[in-house]
Formats: structure tokens, sequence, C-alpha cells
């Protein structure tokens, strides 16, 4: 699948779509470390991208798998089956040596034009990336074009074409004071600045990948250096679609766009209400959007499967400065970097709640944060805004 582009897999309903539900819970068996854990000895070096999450829907629990597309192909060099039932031959499902795709209902040994499809797949993928990463542009004419080579054999480069095509050129000269582009291959090379990394993931998802997305972690170190950026509208649309598809901390990006903007980005999300990003909306409705939150919410109820009582919860609500203070956190206190703390008392001064959110920040950069509720509320008391 990982092959194929990426995908999904829904568990819990049967090949004649009866809706049969999930014997139990399979989070544990679907951890990313323990996915790439069971992968890494049959493929020595492959590593997929791999979330999974679980919906309770009338009484049963469904899970979702989801696969990412690779820039790299796999290729085990194991045998890999398990054994259909008890006493059961063991069923082999991957050989040695063979690129397997994913088709309509089945998973196969590549073909020929499966294999020129995953190659120009990676190839696209590779010129978008490269593209995106390009922070600043020339005043350029309309008939030019880029060509982007190598500078230790200068003479050859390639032309970037239509779709991100690359055609091999020779280059018979070059200007005087011309600049070599380059990508940033590493991790390890630094952005120049906070701006440009977040402007290079905005240019791929406005050209290349309007599904694009970026980590909760990557949303956390931005917000502690939000006072180095300078935030446009698309900047913070970006970094909201990230946060309610990654569960991260919302209501700092929805407060940065304009009062126009959040409007339409909400219309939009609720007339989707996908997951995970409809178990936010209520909140950010009731958090920017309080006097409207009825009409805003009522009309996709039904849409909003798993978060529906909490849409229902918001819209009886009576006091605005109740919920920032406790209507998502209800607890009254909370435990953090080994102390306890008062919910209500850190409510009351805002100083203190900006600093402990900041360091929860910290936290969640660092993958470290574990309970994420009380961060959550402390978002909404930092940057609802009533309306």
């Amino acid at each position: 699948m990982s092959n194929s582009g990426g995908g999904f897999l829904v568990l819990g309903v049967e090949d004649s779509g009866a809706r049969v539900g999930l014997g139990k819970s399979l989070v544990r068996e679907f951890d990313p470390a323990r996915v790439n854990g069971k992968i890494e000895p049959r493929a020595p070096g492959a590593r997929i991208e791999v979330s999974y999450s679980e919906l309770s829907y009338y009484s049963r629990l469904y899970g979702f798998v989801v696969v990412a597309p690779s820039d790299a192909l796999i290729v085990f060099d194991r045998q890999w089956g398990f054994s259909p039932g008890p006493g059961e031959k063991q069923k082999i499902v991957i050989r040695p040596g063979v690129l397997y795709v994913r088709g309509v209902g089945e998973t196969r040994p590549t073909r020929q034009g499966d294999l020129a499809r995953v190659v120009q797949n990676l190839v696209e993928l590779g010129s978008q990336k490269f593209l995106a990463r390009i922070e600043k542009l020339a005043a350029v004419p309309l008939s030019a074009e880029l060509v982007a080579y190598d500078p230790v054999t200068a003479s050859q480069g390639v032309r970037l074409v239509a779709r991100g095509e690359g055609q091999p050129v020779t280059i018979v000269d070059q200007q005087t004071g011309a600049v070599p582009i380059h990508e940033v291959l590493s991790s390890e090379v630094p952005f120049s600045s906070t701006q440009a990394e977040f402007t290079s993931q905005l240019r791929l998802w406005k050209t290349s990948d309007d599904k694009h997305r970026v980590r909760r972690e990557t949303l956390a170190a931005w917000y502690l250096k939000r006072r180095e950026l300078d935030l446009s509208d698309d900047m913070a649309e970006f970094a909201f679609r990230s946060a309610g598809d990654h569960r991260g901390f919302i209501m700092f990006w929805a407060r940065a766009m304009s009062t126009d903007r959040l409007d339409a980005v909400l219309e939009d999300e609720l007339g989707r209400a996908n997951y995970p990003m409809r178990q936010e909306l209520p909140w950010v409705v009731a958090s920017f959007r309080w006097s409207k939150r009825r009409s805003l919410l009522e009309p996709h109820l039904d849409r909003l499967c798993g978060t529906r009582t909490v849409a229902e919860r918001v819209i009886r609500a009576r006091k605005f400065g109740r919920f920032v203070r406790s209507g998502r956190y209800p607890g009254r206190t909370f435990r953090f970097g080994g102390e306890v703390h008062a919910m209500e008392s850190i409510a009351s001064e805002p100083s203190k709640a900006a600093e402990l959110f900041e360091t929860m920040l910290a936290a969640e950069r660092e993958g470290t944060l574990r309970d994420r509720g009380p961060g959550h509320q402390l978002d909404i008391l930092l940057h609802a805004r009533q309306s």
C-alpha cells in the first residue's frame, strides 16, 4: 500500500459490507513503532508512516489504518506468512525480492504498468518537494525555464517541465554571477528562520498537495516562536487544518485567521465533518462564534459522528466565561511537571496560564506531553474570543 501511494483500511466491516465491529481495541497492535518493528527484520531500512484511530458507532468499535505514501520503494528480503487458524497450514503473503502494490481488492506483485506508475509517482513527488523548498523566486521572463544542476558536474542539468517531470539537458554557458539552487536534503541542516520553514511547508500545501499537513510537534515549535512569524491568513489556515487533523492545539491558529477566513474554513470543515477534525469543531465554534454556535452546529449534528454529544453540550452551555475556564477540561486540578495545578487559580492569572501553556508546548515539541486535556483548556482560555 505504501508503494501504491498510500491508502487506508477500515477494520470491523465484512467483505459483504456488514458492519460487525471489532472484538477488542487494536490500538496497541497498530502502534507505529510496533508496526515498523515488525517490518524492519524483513525489510531492513524500510519504514512506513502509519497511523491508527478507532471510532465507536452505534455501540460498535471500528478501526481505521492510514498508510501514507512513501518516497522510497519497499521490497522485502525475507518470506512472511501467517497461520489462518489452529492446525492450519501457514499462508505465505510476502516473498523475498518481490515488489508488491495494492490494487482494487487485492495486493499483488507489480506488473509493467504498475512499476511505471510507481516510478513516475516517486519522480513527481521528488520534483514537487524540490519546488516547494525553493524559498525565494527570482523575477524572470514568462518564457524562462527552470533548470536544476549539480555544481560538481555543472554542464549536466535537468529542465523541469509540466507536472514536475524532468528532461536531461547539457548546459553550455552560465551567466556571470548565477547562484546554484540546491535543496536542503539533510534534516540536520536548519532553515534560515522559522518563517522560512513555515513558508516552505505552506508552499507544498498550496501548490502541490492540499492534503499536506505538519505534525503537532512542528506546530508546537512554531507556536513557541510565534513572535518571529509574520502570519498570513494562508499560514494560519494551514496550521489550523494541520492541528485539527493531527490532534494538535488549534485555538491560537484559529484566532490568527481573519474573521472572514475563519468563517469560510469552519463552514468547509463542518460540511466535510472528517475525522479527527470534526472532534475539534464544536470547541472552535464555541470559542470564536459563541453567539452563533447553535445556528452553526445544529445543521451538522448528524454528521458529527462521535462528537455529537460534545456539540449538543456546547450548544446548551450558558456562560462563555465558564466555558473558557472549564468547558473542555472539567477537572479542578491536574498534574504536570511534577506539580499539582488548580485550574481555577491558573485561569485567574493570565501570565501564569501563558507560561504554563508554553511549558506544555515545549513538552509537545519533544513528544513527551502525556495528558493533553488541560493543555486544550488552556488553549481555549488564552486564545478564545467571544463574538
